[in-house]
């Protein structure tokens, strides 16, 4: 073999292990990833978390739900005609103020009353002692103030009626304190007595005084005779011993014409 032949072969027999492999085709070894200050190196990718829906968020209520500001928003009709009448309607009937009372029994006579009330006021007339009542009879009482005291007060008087004097409500005790008599209506709750209206000048009106004399004499008429029928019992000065001094009216259940003397 010449000596061309002979040095080519042997320059492509040793290419294999000779030739540099390029640059481009190069894996970095550690080293080069980790080092070197022309590199950037960028975080990871990492996913992105599940979805899940916003939470609640637990708002306060609404002003008219909070009862520290509901009263202020309260405007409607019906509001307003309560909060002018205030707590103290009773009975149903806003001409009566006064409060419900605990039931009233007695221990070993048949008296008391089931749904009491305390009567306080009357259609703006006060009474001096809270009065002890059935709604039924407070509400004749109602009645009576409205239909015929003060109407008769200030054509009689010129003068409004200011206060009721009142001599009796609630007491369990036979009629007229009689041993052995039946109990009285006052022992039912059915029954008050008034002995003098007060008026709105100052001038006070008794029936024990002032029964049959003048103006105030007529005006304890009609206070008398217009009682009649409003209440079952009416009675006064002359009907007996013990109702001189003043006025008995009840609502005794009676199957006739009212009792009234």
């Amino acid at each position: 073999m010449s000596a061309p032949v002979l040095l080519l072969a042997a320059v492509l027999g040793a290419a294999p292990e000779t030739a540099p492999v390029p640059p481009s085709r190069r894996a970095p070894d550690a080293q080069d990833r980790s080092s070197g200050p022309e590199r950037s190196v960028l975080p990871p990718i990492r996913p992105l978390p599940p979805w899940r829906p916003e939470p609640t968020v637990q708002t306060k209520p609404p002003i008219e739900d909070t009862p520290a500001t509901a009263p202020q928003l309260a405007t409607a009709p019906q509001a307003i005609a309560t909060a002018e009448l205030g707590t103290d309607l009773i009975c149903r009937d806003p001409r009566l103020k006064g409060e419900r009372i605990d039931p009233i029994r007695h221990a070993t006579l048949p008296c008391g009353i089931a749904a009491p009330v305390k009567l306080h006021r009357v259609a703006g007339v006060r009474l001096s002692t809270p009065a002890k009542l059935t709604c039924g009879t407070a509400r004749a009482v109602a009645d009576w103030v409205t239909g015929i005291l003060i109407p008769a007060a200030r054509e009689t008087m010129g003068s409004s009626p200011a206060e009721l004097r009142v001599a009796g409500s609630y007491v369990c005790r036979t009629r007229n304190h009689q041993p052995g008599a039946r109990i009285s209506e006052h022992g039912l709750g059915r029954a008050i007595d008034f002995s003098a209206v007060s008026l709105a000048d100052g001038r006070q009106v008794s029936v024990f005084a002032d029964w049959g004399v003048g103006d105030a004499g007529r005006l304890l008429r009609r206070m008398h005779s217009g009682a009649c029928g409003l209440f079952t019992t009416v009675l006064g000065p002359g009907s007996d011993a013990f109702h001189d001094d003043h006025f008995h009216f009840d609502t005794a259940a009676r199957g006739g014409e009212p009792y009234c003397r």
